[in-house]
């Protein structure tokens, strides 16, 4: 029997399939997924692909999913990181080509990966790969805060990470908090203990009218960067009343107009794809990603980081996490509930081998 993969079948429809296992070049790896959780950009794409007939035609055939955990099975002959047997985590530019991380094996770089520390599940592991990355991004490389490993001088400014229970938040808070900064969120009020428990020094309710005062006085009108997890022109314009007189900066983690007369033309607004550090140009809805070296030095070194430091020290929680019952054919539902509901406090996690016919790991 052929390795099974979960992949975009036509407009707005994803299905299992079978297919040959891939085999890694010089420079890569060979994985046997054991987990893989799921973001908002899996269902994003396939619904792209809903509403536009020209990326249904674009996608199909792609294999979902970005965030992966499982079993170095081979590695290529120039790769010197990982040996066969080693447990790893990553991410992979899914739904946006064949590799991704639905699927009972794939292939990656290793330079995008980091070992699971023993005492750390594969499910636990599988929530980390586009969060981690996307955060640092975004800190480092967009908000320009200083390197834990590199910089010896605490930051020690305020950052507002709206949407902080979510996967992206939590690991936004905490990187940023590793980096000195004085960390603010905006959240639902049932998630406050959640988000604090990730470093958050203050939550604030999303739903509460005096939110922009009160980020106001606590800040003392200061704030100056902001990462947004959850973009929409209703945040956008809450991040700008909430912003500093001097102006300031807010990373969108998708795309929002802001070229509006109602935005600030002193707040920048910035936009990448942590899949820039792929080196192939892609295409994401209407948008051209040109491949960037001076991200993917940045989070090849962050990863080294994660292998190295952030992961054995138990530097890093992980987001809390459901099991998707059913493995790959359980996430048509997942994404349903993903596209009706807003998720927030947890993220959903596949085993592969809750898979009918795929074999367990011995």
């Amino acid at each position: 029997m052929m390795p099974k993969s979960l992949r975009i079948l036509g407009a707005g429809k994803i299905g299992i399939q079978e297919g040959k296992k891939p085999q890694p070049n010089d420079h890569q790896i060979l994985i046997k997924v054991v987990a893989c959780g799921q973001n908002p950009l899996d269902v994003g794409v396939v619904g792209i692909t809903a509403n536009i007939s020209e990326f249904a035609d674009f996608y199909t055939g792609n294999t979902i999913g970005c965030d992966f955990a499982g079993i170095v099975e081979s590695t290529g002959s120039l790769t010197t990181r990982f040996q066969p047997g080693d447990r790893v985590a990553g991410f992979v530019p899914g739904n946006l080509q064949d590799q991704g991380a639905f699927a009972e094996f794939l292939v990656t770089e290793e330079a995008f990966s980091a070992r699971i520390p023993d005492d750390v599940s594969f499910e636990q592991a599988a929530t980390i790969g586009v969060a981690a990355s996307t955060a640092a991004i975004s800190l480092y490389s967009h908000l320009n805060l200083p390197r834990r490993r590199k910089d010896p001088n605490p930051f020690k400014e305020f950052i507002l990470v709206n949407g902080g229970s979510s996967a992206m938040g939590t690991m936004v808070i905490q990187i940023a908090k590793m980096s000195g900064a004085k960390v603010i969120a905006l959240a639902s009020s049932k998630n406050f203990g959640l988000v604090q428990s990730y470093g958050a020094d203050k939550v604030f309710d999303y739903h509460d009218p005096n939110a922009v005062t009160l980020i106001k006085n606590y800040t003392d009108n200061a704030l100056e960067l902001v990462v947004n997890c959850v973009p929409t022109t209703e945040t956008c314009r809450l991040i700008c009343d909430c912003i500093s007189p001097k102006g300031g900066k807010c990373v969108n983690l998708v795309q929002v107009d802001t070229s509006g007369a109602e935005f600030r033309k002193d707040v920048k607004f910035s936009l990448f794809m942590a899949f820039q550090v792929f080196n192939e140009a892609f295409v994401l809805g209407p948008e051209l990603y040109a491949p960037s070296q001076e991200l993917r030095e940045l989070l090849a070194d962050f990863w080294q980081e994660m292998d190295e430091d952030l992961l054995p020290k138990k530097l890093l929680k992980f987001h809390q996490l459901k099991i998707i019952q059913g493995g790959l054919e359980g996430v048509v539902e997942s994404h349903r509930q993903m596209r009706d509901q807003r998720i927030s406090g947890w993220k959903f996690v596949a085993r592969i081998s809750d898979t009918p016919g795929v074999t367990l790991l011995h």
